[in-house]
């Protein structure tokens, strides 16, 4: 992988978030790559809605962002209905996020996010444009990486340090196995794996009990929040993220 960006194709281009657009898409076309069968990616037509790249071989689906600054915190989405449909249709994209350095012209990191972890409790609405402006009433959003479980996000590049192929593939393919649950219950996974990711190893169940405030605030319309709990720690267990040892015991694998 070249983590060099070619500004060749932007001369053309006067404006910064164009020049941005056009060589961090040429460069992904020329080296990512999909984590799930490690073939090429297809860059999709302009104005192609959601997604920007598909794999040449098993026809998944991924969303470029690329930005200068570190990566956390928010990322700008596309228009909140839209995109709240597709995570809950279960076809967002996955999302594979570019950190780089314009003047150096280096790619420094790329972090893959698994679209069965991109659910409605990581999606902020934006506050929609006033009735003056030219599209009065549209309404973006934002993706909260914040509420995204850390396990999650793959690093393929960190620091400009490439990792393996088949160690991301690996990766990729654990976290994939969430996609048996329906859509609209990957919301409650994620939050509880959040969570988890936060407890260590080695964690006990009244430990993520002990989120039941903050877990009540992302669903407000479920009353029973204990016994939800328990409920995703078995799906955590049945796709082998965790293991229950005995006693309210477990162990994050």
């Amino acid at each position: 992988m070249d983590l060099r960006l070619s500004f060749d194709n932007a001369v053309s281009y006067r404006s910064e978030s164009q020049i941005a657009r056009v060589v961090t898409e040429r460069w992904a076309s020329d080296n990512l790559y999909c984590p799930n069968c490690i073939e090429n990616l297809l860059h999709c037509l302009p104005y192609t809605k959601t997604k920007d790249f598909d794999c040449s071989r098993c026809e998944a689906q991924y969303q470029l962002k690329s930005q200068t600054k570190v990566i956390s915190g928010s990322l700008m989405g596309a228009e909140y209905n839209t995109t709240l449909m597709s995570i809950l249709a279960g076809c967002h994209p996955s999302m594979m996020i570019m950190r780089y350095a314009g003047e150096a012209k280096l790619v420094t990191d790329i972090q893959v996010i698994h679209r069965s972890y991109i659910t409605e409790s990581c999606l902020i609405p934006r506050t929609p444009l006033s009735g003056t402006a030219r599209r009065a009433g549209w309404q973006g959003c934002l993706f909260s990486l914040d509420n995204i479980p850390k396990s999650a996000k793959i690093d393929i590049v960190s620091s400009g340090i490439v990792a393996p192929r088949s160690a991301v593939q690996q990766q990729w393919k654990t976290i994939q196995r969430l996609l048996t649950q329906p859509a609209v219950a990957r919301g409650w996974t994620s939050d509880v794996l959040k969570v988890v990711d936060q407890l260590g190893q080695r964690f006990t169940l009244q430990q993520v009990y002990s989120h039941e405030t903050e877990l009540s605030r992302l669903h407000p319309q479920n009353l029973n929040v204990k016994p939800k709990i328990r409920q995703q720690l078995q799906v955590l267990r049945d796709v082998g993220i965790v293991e229950f040892i005995g006693n309210g015991d477990y162990i994050r694998l």
